[in-house]
């Protein structure tokens, strides 16, 4: 996560540098190099939501809200606390960094679409899954060994985030089948309880 945050930041601060440090000009340009200026900032623009009207735009900030919440690594942080105040202080800074995550990926995208354009990056990728690497490429001048450095860090973020996300729900499933088993098997004293994770109630004497 520090990896994904600081790179994240890196790219949308030297794309702010092109605008003179201003987040004013850097909305503006990303509004006029829209293919929809005038509707830029207006909800339920997104492409997969046509034809739903605003029950898709519920539907995309309840997927947005709810999948945020049911991470699996909030969900382990919590059941990982030794106690309540432990798991919420726990929780606290995940979600505080998932927090900081997504506000510099809307950044990166705003970038995105002012430096490089809607129109360039929709033709290449209709769902803009390739916004981030247009930007780096944009970013900074051509024969630059920091922008082949800044494209080799960014594509390796997305592998490590995607790579992350897969380990995460695979940990979180297999803990949770470890564990109905380890519940299902019986054990024959104390050493066995514990070593499966049951607690000793669980099972009758």
């Amino acid at each position: 996560m520090p990896v994904v945050l600081v790179t994240l930041a890196a790219v949308s601060l030297l794309a702010l540098r092109l605008f003179d440090w201003s987040p004013g000009s850097l909305l503006s340009a990303a509004m006029d190099k829209s293919m929809s200026p005038d509707e830029y900032l207006s909800p339920g623009l997104w492409t997969h939501t046509a034809g739903f009207g605003m029950l898709g735009t519920l539907s995309d900030h309840i997927v947005v809200i709810l999948g945020t919440a049911m991470m699996p690594h909030l969900l382990l942080r919590v059941s990982a606390g030794r106690d309540v105040p432990a798991a919420r202080r726990s929780l606290s800074v995940a979600v505080g960094l998932t927090g900081l995550f997504y506000l510099l990926l809307i950044t990166t995208g705003f970038a995105a679409a002012a430096v490089v354009g809607g129109g360039r990056i929709g033709a290449v990728d209709a769902k803009g899954q390739g916004a981030p690497i247009f930007l780096v490429s944009a970013v900074l001048p051509q024969p630059s060994t920091g922008r082949v450095v800044l494209i080799t860090l960014v594509a390796c973020v997305a592998f490590l985030a995607v790579l992350t996300a897969v380990a995460g729900v695979t940990f979180a499933a297999a803990v949770s089948v470890t564990r109905d088993l380890g519940r299902a098997v019986p054990g024959s004293g104390s050493e066995s309880r514990r070593s499966c994770g049951c607690p000793s109630s669980c099972s009758a004497p």
